[in-house]
């Protein structure tokens, strides 16, 4: 099913579409029927009507963002689902992470939805929040109001519009983000497992389990091991990288404190990957390696077919994506990496697998 991780910076490739046809007769001299073997079912054939570039999809009535890549003329591309944090929208994540450069230079379409949940985390900033099974909006303990569209099943249906405007490998579709959009990416390996084939949440990774924040928080149940990368700041003061925090906090803008029971952020985003780990049927002890002087790869290794888990650990950086700081000031979310293009880090480890 899948490539043994290397190194979460390193590798990208293209998968190509052959169709097969086979005819096999038998020779009527002996005045038998010929038999015929059924030929293996291929990949279905594309219509496409998109153009390359920025266009709108309609999914259960709402207007989705829809990007293909520069010079795209009918091939079948991967799908990235591109998901914005809480108070933010799809648009703005497009701009903001720099997905669409990334997308031209590897070939793959983006969907960048807006969640269900209209949301102001404070004054400077308003959008939208995702509705994710089980967990408050962040910041508060206030749970999403009853009849709030289910967004597990309205980015299922992006995915069908997405195939039906465009020509997409559907075994290749993926799942990223930040803060609460690395949360829902989590949320959909967890429920749709079985058409996502990675994910690669941002300072957002989630395994929720029903004893997080009962009795609302429900069991994390994929139908099989998922491969993840977790991007995430060792300075994130949202959702904290570890129950305890480095012994430089009180030097940092923002406070950083222990993870806070009952919250949308009830456990560290290294527990988080441990129990991605655990799930996978990874060894429990990870391997740790050095991508540069602030970032250390966590490799979870031996995981069942190949998923891999890996914790891209970055030292010095708050809860933005590595190499896109500057949207949020840092007193909020302390200072950002640059070392690296946490978009690009994200598609190097995503375009590895496949269902």
């Amino acid at each position: 099913m899948q490539h043994r991780t290397v190194r979460a910076v390193i590798g990208t490739g293209r998968r190509l579409r052959a169709g097969v046809s086979l005819v096999m007769a038998l020779a009527m001299v002996v005045g038998l029927t010929a038999m015929v073997a059924p030929a293996p079912a291929a990949a279905a054939p594309c219509s496409p009507a998109a153009l390359p570039g920025d266009q709108t999809i309609q999914v259960d009535g709402a207007s989705v963002p829809l990007y293909l890549p520069a010079n795209y003329a009918g091939e079948r591309l991967p799908l990235v689902l591109d998901l914005h944090g809480s108070s933010s929208n799809g648009l703005a994540e497009l701009a903001g992470d720099g997905i669409r450069a990334v997308a031209d230079t590897n070939r793959f379409a983006v969907i960048a939805p807006n969640g269900a949940v209209p949301f102001s985390a404070s004054p400077q900033f308003s959008g939208w929040a995702w509705n994710i099974p089980g967990v408050p909006l962040v910041g508060t303990v206030v749970y999403p109001p009853a009849g709030t569209r289910d967004d597990v099943q309205f980015l299922s249906h992006a995915i069908d519009a997405a195939a039906a405007r465009a020509c997409i490998d559907l075994k290749r579709v993926y799942a990223t983000g930040v803060s609460g959009g690395g949360r829902m990416a989590s949320q959909l390996a967890c429920d749709l497992s079985e058409r996502i084939a990675a994910i690669a949440p941002i300072s957002g990774v989630r395994f929720p389990l029903a004893s997080d924040t009962p009795p609302h928080t429900v069991d994390c149940s994929p139908s099989r091991a998922v491969p993840v990368l977790a991007i995430h700041g060792v300075w994130d003061p949202i959702n904290v990288f570890a129950d305890t925090p480095p012994p430089e906090a009180a030097t940092l803008p923002a406070t950083i404190a222990a993870p806070v029971a009952g919250s949308s952020w009830t456990y560290s985003a290294e527990t988080a990957v441990a129990r991605w780990g655990a799930h996978n049927g990874c060894k429990p002890e990870p391997r740790v390696s050095a991508v540069t002087t602030n970032i250390d790869e966590v490799a979870y290794r031996a995981c069942h077919d190949n998923a891999d888990v890996v914790l891209f650990k970055v030292k010095n950086n708050g809860h933005l994506s590595p190499g896109h700081g500057g949207s949020v000031p840092v007193s909020f979310v302390n200072p950002t990496n640059d070392e690296v293009d946490g978009t690009v880090v994200a598609w190097n480890f995503l375009a590895r697998y496949h269902l």
